[in-house]
């Protein structure tokens, strides 16, 4: 028995119909990225400079060059470069297999959006790329 059809039904909506972005904890050469294929995930498509991982049933894009807003109170402030590879599942996709076999081949941890460290690492990068440094 659902005991907040509104809470339930809000989590349903962002699972299954719009997208989370993931970040490595280190940086991941994109032209590795470009020829990836580990564990049954491969590339599936280049397009635009962003690469498609899938596992045969589900994908994730990855954005080599994204522009990331900052919000406060839910208004867009600002729009900045972020230099790094953004990992990116839409819709109703379980990104489980693809985000393991990154995370083995690569050595790093994706982090999603709803961790805290995410933003952390974000701010830190479009902050070195704004300065002109690297990360």
């Amino acid at each position: 028995m659902i005991k907040n059809p509104v809470f339930s039904l809000s989590i349903l909506i962002k699972r299954f119909n719009m997208s989370t972005d993931y970040i490595p904890d280190k940086n991941i050469p994109f032209d590795e990225i470009e020829k990836f294929n580990h564990n049954g995930v491969k590339v599936e498509n280049i397009e635009d400079g962003n690469v498609l991982l899938t596992d045969c049933v589900n994908y994730m894009w990855v954005h080599s060059k994204a522009v990331m807003g900052t919000y406060k109170d839910l208004e867009l402030i600002s729009m900045e470069p972020y230099e790094g590879s953004l990992f990116t599942r839409y819709g109703g996709n379980d990104p489980t297999k693809i985000i393991e076999a990154v995370e083995d081949f690569f050595k790093v941890r994706l982090i999603s959006e709803d961790e805290d460290e995410y933003y952390k690492i974000v701010s830190r990068r479009k902050f070195k790329v704004i300065k002109g440094g690297s990360f």
